[in-house]
Protein backbone atom coordinates (compact mmCIF):
# COMPACT_ATOMS: atom_id res chain seq x y z
CA UNK A 1 0.00 0.00 0.00
CA UNK A 2 2.94 2.62 0.43
CA UNK A 3 4.53 1.77 -2.75
CA UNK A 4 0.71 2.37 -4.48
CA UNK A 5 0.97 5.64 -1.85
CA UNK A 6 3.65 7.15 -3.06
CA UNK A 7 3.62 6.32 -6.51
CA UNK A 8 0.48 8.29 -6.22
CA UNK A 9 1.78 11.35 -5.09
CA UNK A 10 4.87 11.58 -7.65
CA UNK A 11 2.23 10.56 -10.85
CA UNK A 12 0.01 14.13 -9.22
CA UNK A 13 2.70 16.62 -8.93
CA UNK A 14 3.38 18.89 -11.29
CA UNK A 15 5.15 17.51 -14.82
CA UNK A 16 4.27 17.27 -18.71
CA UNK A 17 0.50 18.01 -17.75
CA UNK A 18 -0.06 20.69 -14.54
CA UNK A 19 -2.56 19.20 -11.63
CA UNK A 20 -5.38 20.68 -12.68
CA UNK A 21 -5.51 18.59 -15.74
CA UNK A 22 -4.44 15.53 -14.43
CA UNK A 23 -7.48 16.27 -11.29
CA UNK A 24 -10.19 16.68 -14.50
CA UNK A 25 -8.93 13.84 -16.31
CA UNK A 26 -9.35 11.89 -12.84
CA UNK A 27 -12.64 12.97 -12.30
CA UNK A 28 -13.60 11.96 -15.63
CA UNK A 29 -12.62 8.72 -14.86
CA UNK A 30 -13.86 8.63 -11.58
CA UNK A 31 -16.96 9.00 -13.12
CA UNK A 32 -16.59 6.36 -16.23
CA UNK A 33 -16.07 3.78 -12.89
CA UNK A 34 -18.77 5.13 -11.47
CA UNK A 35 -16.11 5.32 -8.05
CA UNK A 36 -17.71 7.80 -5.70
CA UNK A 37 -15.00 8.40 -3.29
CA UNK A 38 -12.96 9.40 -6.74
CA UNK A 39 -15.51 11.55 -7.90
CA UNK A 40 -15.78 13.56 -4.59
CA UNK A 41 -12.03 13.55 -3.77
CA UNK A 42 -10.92 14.50 -7.58
CA UNK A 43 -13.48 16.90 -7.71
CA UNK A 44 -12.46 18.50 -4.69
CA UNK A 45 -8.85 18.70 -5.69
CA UNK A 46 -9.71 20.21 -9.01
CA UNK A 47 -11.12 22.98 -7.54
CA UNK A 48 -8.20 23.40 -5.37
CA UNK A 49 -5.89 23.08 -8.41
CA UNK A 50 -8.04 26.12 -9.84
CA UNK A 51 -10.54 24.40 -12.08
CA UNK A 52 -13.55 25.72 -12.57
CA UNK A 53 -16.92 23.60 -11.50
CA UNK A 54 -17.61 24.15 -15.28
CA UNK A 55 -14.49 22.59 -16.34
CA UNK A 56 -15.44 20.09 -13.95
CA UNK A 57 -18.40 19.13 -15.07
CA UNK A 58 -17.25 19.53 -18.72
CA UNK A 59 -14.71 16.34 -17.97
CA UNK A 60 -17.68 14.28 -16.32
CA UNK A 61 -19.25 14.65 -19.90
CA UNK A 62 -16.73 13.38 -22.07
CA UNK A 63 -16.76 10.80 -19.46
CA UNK A 64 -20.25 10.35 -20.14
CA UNK A 65 -19.91 10.00 -23.55
CA UNK A 66 -18.60 6.69 -23.12
CA UNK A 67 -19.68 5.48 -20.10
CA UNK A 68 -23.23 6.31 -20.69
CA UNK A 69 -26.49 6.56 -18.71
CA UNK A 70 -25.09 4.72 -15.30
CA UNK A 71 -22.09 7.65 -15.99
CA UNK A 72 -24.76 10.44 -16.41
CA UNK A 73 -26.43 9.53 -12.91
CA UNK A 74 -23.35 10.16 -11.44
CA UNK A 75 -22.41 13.13 -13.13
CA UNK A 76 -26.06 14.69 -12.42
CA UNK A 77 -26.21 13.36 -8.34
CA UNK A 78 -23.18 12.92 -6.60
CA UNK A 79 -20.70 15.16 -8.79
CA UNK A 80 -23.22 17.81 -8.57
CA UNK A 81 -23.68 17.60 -4.98
CA UNK A 82 -20.05 17.90 -4.32
CA UNK A 83 -19.37 20.75 -6.02
CA UNK A 84 -22.56 22.33 -4.81
CA UNK A 85 -20.74 21.41 -1.39
CA UNK A 86 -17.73 22.15 -1.75
CA UNK A 87 -18.25 25.64 -3.07
CA UNK A 88 -18.27 27.89 0.44
CA UNK A 89 -14.60 26.06 0.63
CA UNK A 90 -13.57 27.91 -2.88
CA UNK A 91 -15.46 31.15 -2.78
Amino acid sequence: MGAFSSSMGVLFKKGSLDVKTKELISVAIGIYNRCKYCIVGHSYKALKAGASPEEIMEAAMVAVAFGGGPSMAYSVTLLRKSLEEFKSDFS
